[in-house]
């Protein structure tokens, strides 16, 4: 057991039995870092050795297994930075995730972002978990120079992945940098909390089979 893996570089056996907030934080970016975000990178971009050199090519047409893979940032970055410590509200906090990531949406006109936010919920999000496809109004292209492109008057959303994976990891790097920051009490308690509220086994309701 103490040798399962709980992160990429980290075993049980590497940790205390009482994980420290800072503890916490550390496994926290291993695992999404190691386990999502960087893997999406890999998959849609590429890999880079430190002189810059590419060591791992692209996959071809990875476009809609990346947003698979990292559409689920969204909701649980809001749950995090806000401590929240219950099940479903998922699309507020998708949205709210949405928001976080992407701050100038409140510069524009709030009908337009609602409509774009609930297209990116029904569309992409649930298309993609509940049916392995987007819905109609939606296309993937690496030749837009931003993450997200909405237009309002035909419900049409242009998505880059190339572009999106990027912006999510700047995203995460910055929440960490602002955890590791013992000045930013609420955050850290916040996360604290959402983090210990993840770890506990779910309540799974039995009944009777009927039998």
């Amino acid at each position: 057991m103490h040798h399962i893996r709980i992160s990429p570089h980290y075993k049980l056996s590497d940790l205390p039995s009482r994980l420290s907030l800072d503890d916490k934080i550390k496994v926290f970016e291993d695992m999404v870092f190691g386990w999502q975000l960087e893997i999406a990178d890999q998959i849609i971009n590429e890999k880079r050795d430190n002189q810059g050199k590419i060591i791992r090519e692209p996959i071809p047409d990875s476009g809609y297994a990346v947003l698979s893979i990292v559409l689920s940032y969204f909701e649980m970055i809001s749950k995090f930075q806000e401590g929240y410590c219950g099940e479903n509200k998922s699309k507020e906090y998708f949205e709210k995730g949405v928001r976080s990531v992407f701050p100038e949406l409140d510069r524009y006109n709030p009908r337009g972002v609602n409509m774009a936010l609930d297209v990116l919920w029904k569309g992409v999000r649930c298309g993609l978990y509940h049916q392995s496809s987007t819905n109609k109004g939606i296309g993937l292209t690496a030749s837009i120079k931003y993450p997200l492109v909405f237009n309002p008057r035909n419900f049409r959303l242009i998505i880059n992945p190339h572009r999106l994976v990027p912006y999510l990891k700047k995203h995460f790097g910055d929440y960490i940098s602002q955890l590791k920051n013992v000045k930013n009490k609420e955050l850290r308690e916040n996360f604290d909390q959402r983090f210990e509220y993840s770890r506990r086994a779910p309540n799974v309701k039995t009944g009777s089979t009927g039998s």
